[in-house]
């Protein structure tokens, strides 16, 4: 069920006010483009991802070939074991299924008792209790989203799966029917496509993961995503490493599956794609865990922010506090290159414009932000053309818009957004948010979105879907300067009262009548 409040529940009063909307708001056709709105990443000087503070934002509905996933999962309450292996001064709690022993770094991990098929790689890392400080220090000179350094005390220890999850694991959590297929449809990897066991790659990182299905893939195997502070504390460790194998060499194809050679043919160091998994063991990072610097991005269940002012100091994911549509992903990708941001051939890396504060229980944030389900709009709905189909409404709405409907005040829009009140438009006391802006830099206007101002409400200059004009009928027989022609009501009689025209003016009234 939408989450629209009790006032639209009514379907004949959503359809009757849909309808007046989509002649008021909606009013021209959309003009589309392929390419995809983003802002890329600085230019740090190393190969993203790499460091174990490297952090990153995707829209989690994104299908990209260099996305995969590593679960984490927590220990079951047991009795204490007094025959139980100890590794590195640890006592190993024990774990149902499971054979427990040291592995090189001195951590217990633990193998399924039965290693038969897709179990070979259900290896997992135990992390006990402990602290570490992360983040970025100055000294690697990451980006300013790293920050601020903080101390992170895990109260009671975890396990971390040693390998990204698999393509034969994957391919058999799709055969129970838990999980569905994966896809690249957003970046293919310049061709690489789908990693399938039919193509040999049944030991390769699954790839093609968006967010929802990676969190389904880890709860098959019994586990959850990690945090965003769980991920780096193993891959960093408490000595805080710069990089999963140490603060030192610099990252080569000897300890990561990336792009050393900064070139399309260096992708997965010239494999052109994805490795198997753990096959550069001299990447291991100080537990054990492989592949942490590399081969395939990982999610995380944390929702992305734009620093670590206010973050959680036990470890856990952060998800209240400044909610957006985008979530954090870590540990690189195989198009990462030395230098360059890792931008998938420069197409569709999305990073999310800086998320301000407030709190949870201020509903939406990022208004007009790309989606794909209302679960995504945190207490809004999402407008697509679907949704505007299911009321007989034939309008694109370009990679989907959060907004929340009705609302009261700008406040229920957060930041970046304002309650735009449609009554003198549609002639219902109703409203809705929408994201503000000054100009179409402010719009996601490469997806075909433009920046609206009407002089009617000059504090009301706001993105909408393509040539938006609003309906203002020329009563005086003139479309005056600053008036938007709507095709349907503004044409007989009217045309660009400048003489001159020129974006907003109606294209067929200003062949006729301007010079």
């Amino acid at each position: 069920m939408r989450n629209t409040s009790k006032a639209l529940r009514d379907e004949t009063t959503m359809k009757r006010w849909f309808a007046t909307l989509a002649v008021a708001v909606f009013g021209l056709p959309v003009l589309m483009s392929c390419e995809t709105n983003r802002n890329e990443v600085l230019q740090r000087g190393y190969a993203p991802g790499i460091r174990c503070a490297d952090r990153d934002a995707l829209t989690p509905s994104f299908a990209y070939a260099n996305m995969g996933v590593r679960c984490a999962k927590d220990l079951p309450a047991a009795p204490k074991n007094d025959q139980a292996v100890s590794c590195g001064g640890m006592q190993c709690p024990p774990l149902q299924g499971y054979q427990v022993g040291c592995n090189a770094q001195e951590h217990c991990e633990y193998t399924n008792a039965d290693a038969s098929g897709w179990r070979q790689r259900d290896v997992w890392i135990f992390l006990p209790p402990g602290t570490f400080q992360m983040g970025g220090r100055d000294v690697e000179g990451g980006p300013a989203n790293e920050r601020p350094v903080h101390e992170v005390a895990f109260a009671k220890g975890y396990l971390i799966s040693r390998y990204e999850g698999t393509v034969a694991q994957y391919e058999a959590c799709e055969d129970s029917g838990d999980c569905s297929a994966p896809s690249v449809s957003d970046w293919d990897g310049e061709g690489f496509g789908v990693n399938r066991s039919a193509a040999g790659r049944g030991d390769h990182p699954q790839n093609g993961l968006k967010w929802n299905q990676a969190q389904a893939f880890c709860k098959w195997m019994g586990g959850r995503l990690p945090s965003e502070a769980e991920w780096e504390y193993a891959a960093a460790g408490p000595t805080r490493r710069t990089y999963p194998w140490g603060s030192a060499p610099v990252p080569d194809c000897d300890r990561a599956v990336f792009n050393e050679a900064g070139t399309i043919s260096g992708y997965g160091c010239g494999s052109g794609g994805t490795m198997a998994v753990g096959s550069v063991p001299a990447g291991a990072s100080f537990c054990g865990a492989m592949d942490m610097a590399g081969n395939v991005w990982e999610w995380t269940a944390d929702y992305w922010h734009d620093s670590y002012n206010g973050a959680p100091t036990d470890g856990s994911a952060w998800i209240t506090g400044c909610e957006t549509p985008y979530r954090v992903r870590r540990g690189g990708g195989f198009s990462g290159a030395d230098g360059e941001s890792d931008s998938d051939a420069g197409a569709f890396d999305v990073i999310p414009e800086a998320c301000m504060g407030g709190d949870a229980s201020t509903g939406l944030k990022l208004t007009g932000a790309p989606c794909e389900t209302d679960d995504e709009c945190f207490g809004g709905l999402c407008l697509t053309k679907e949704f505007l189909g299911s009321f007989g409404l034939a309008y694109e709405v370009p990679g989907g818009a959060c907004s929340k409907l009705p609302c009261v005040d700008n406040a229920e829009c957060g930041e970046g957004g304002f309650c735009f009140d449609t009554t003198p438009f549609s002639g219902m006391p109703l409203s809705l948010c929408l994201p503000a802006c000054e100009d179409f830099s402010d719009c996601r206007y490469s997806e075909g979105y433009q920046c609206y101002s009407d002089p009617l409400l000059p504090d009301a200059s706001a993105c909408l879907p393509g040539a938006i004009v609003v309906a203002i009928k020329c009563d005086d027989g003139v479309c005056d300067d600053n008036e938007k022609a709507n095709p349907d009501l503004c044409v007989d009689g009217c045309g660009c009262g400048d003489g001159v025209c020129d974006q907003w003016d109606n294209a067929e009234t200003c062949i006729k009548d301007c010079p």
